[in-house]
């Protein structure tokens, strides 16, 4: 929020109010709701725990709704990513600063952006 504007439906930071109908915890798996996160270009992803193997509805909720989920959360998730341009990882980046400068690059140059999706074009990658 600081350094790239942040819409926040949730507690933390709010700053936007989903539609009343969809506000409880019942509704999140609501096509609505699914309506409203597909139009965001990034989605921010922070899991509750940080442990191996622990990944939850959100990673895998924008991956299949075409946002690019910034992720903070298992330290093994490389292993369970569809392609490893698939996700921005938070833990990649020094600082917050660096983190939206990045995010900013990638609304600024469309085919950058678009590498993010390169895997539902081709297909997972394979383990060795």
């Amino acid at each position: 929020m600081k350094y790239i504007p942040v819409d926040s439906y949730g507690r933390c930071l709010h700053n936007k109010d989903l539609p009343h109908r969809i506000r409880k915890q019942d509704f999140m798996d609501d096509k609505e709701l699914y309506k409203i996160l597909a139009k965001y270009r990034f989605t921010i992803s922070i899991e509750n725990a940080i442990c191996d193997d622990y990944i939850t509805e959100k990673l895998w909720r924008p991956l299949s709704l075409g946002s690019v989920p910034v992720y903070r959360g298992s330290p093994s998730i490389r292993d369970w990513l569809p392609a490893n341009n698939s996700v921005i990882l938070i833990d990649d980046f020094k600082s917050a600063k660096e983190l939206a400068e990045y995010l900013q690059y990638l609304l600024q140059n469309e085919g950058e952006y678009e590498k993010y999706f390169e895997f539902r074009k081709v297909g997972l990658k394979t383990r060795d």
